[in-house]
C-alpha cells in the first residue's frame, strides 16, 4: 500500500487488511484521486457484526460512480464523486432532513488528502450540520399526509390481505419516525437508529412504539402516528400554487 496513505489507528482485522486492499483497488482504478476518506460505523469504532467499509473518493473528473466489492471477506462500498457533486449532496440532504453524505464527510477518517480537499469538504459539512435541516414546511406537511395515507391503505386491506396491511403499516410508522426528528428541527438519524433515539425528540411515542412492537397492526400503528404526528388518518391540506 502507498506510504502517503494514513490508516486509522485501532482498526482491527478483518477490516484493516480489507481497507489496505480497497485503497490499492482505488489507486489502481482511479487516475490520481484527490482525496480518500473512510467513513461509517467501522471508522468511528462502533461497527455492527455486518458493518461494511464506506470509502469516499474525490475524483478529478466529472464522473460519479458507486462500486461495491468484497476485500478480505468484508463488504466495501466505494463512492467516487467530484468535489462539486459532494457539495450538492449536502444541499440536497439539508432539504430532505437526512444527512448521510454530511456524516460521511464530517465523521470519517481521512486516508489521503494531498490537496486539502477532504478537509475543505469537512468544513462545509460542519456548517450544513450546524445549520440543521432546511426542509420546507410544505414538504413536511406533504410527508405527514403521505404517511397517514399509507396507514389508511393498510386499514383498507387488513381483512383481505393481512400481509400487505402489515407492510404498509410498517412503512407508515417508519416515515413517522423520520418526521419526528424534522418536527423538532433535528436531523433524522440513520434508519437503524430511528427508534433508539426517539425518546429524546418525542417521548410520548415510546409507549406507543412498544405496543406496536408487541403487536404490529394497523391499529397499533395508528397510535404511533397519532403520538408523533398528531394525526393518523385523512386530513385536509393543500399545496401552494406551482407553475407547470
Amino acid at each position: 500500500m502507498r506510504s502517503d496513505v494514513t490508516l486509522p489507528p485501532g482498526l482491527r482485522e478483518p477490516y484493516l487488511e480489507a481497507l489496505r486492499l480497497a485503497v490499492d483497488f482505488i489507486f489502481a482504478r482511479t487516475d490520481k484521486p484527490r482525496a480518500v476518506t473512510l467513513s461509517g460505523s467501522v471508522a468511528l469504532g462502533y461497527g455492527d457484526p455486518n458493518s461494511d467499509l464506506d470509502v469516499w473518493v474525490v475524483v478529478a473528473g466529472d464522473h460519479r460512480q458507486r462500486v461495491q466489492r468484497r476485500f478480505n471477506g468484508v463488504p466495501c462500498e466505494m463512492f467516487f464523486n467530484p468535489e462539486r457533486r459532494i457539495l450538492s449532496y449536502f444541499m440536497e440532504e439539508a432539504m430532505d432532513g437526512r444527512c448521510p453524505s454530511v456524516g460521511l464527510a464530517l465523521d470519517g477518517h481521512v486516508l489521503y488528502d494531498p490537496e486539502g480537499v477532504a478537509e475543505r469538504l469537512r468544513g462545509e459539512a460542519g456548517l450544513v450540520r450546524a445549520n440543521g435541516p432546511q426542509v420546507p414546511p410544505e414538504t413536511i406537511e406533504l410527508r405527514k399526509y403521505l404517511a397517514v395515507d399509507t396507514l389508511d391503505n393498510a386499514k383498507d386491506v387488513q381483512d383481505r390481505d393481512p400481509l400487505m396491511a402489515s407492510i404498509l403499516s410498517a412503512a407508515a410508522v417508519h416515515e413517522s419516525l423520520r418526521l419526528a426528528y424534522l418536527l423538532n428541527g433535528q436531523w433524522a438519524p440513520r434508519d437503524k437508529d430511528l427508534q433508539l433515539k426517539i425518546g429524546s425528540v418525542c417521548p410520548q411515542a415510546v409507549a406507543a412504539l412498544r405496543t406496536y412492537q408487541e403487536n404490529p397492526t394497523p391499529d397499533t400503528a395508528d397510535s404511533v402516528l397519532q403520538s408523533i404526528l398528531g394525526v393518523s388518518t385523512f386530513f385536509e391540506w393543500e399545496s401552494g400554487p406551482e407553475l407547470v
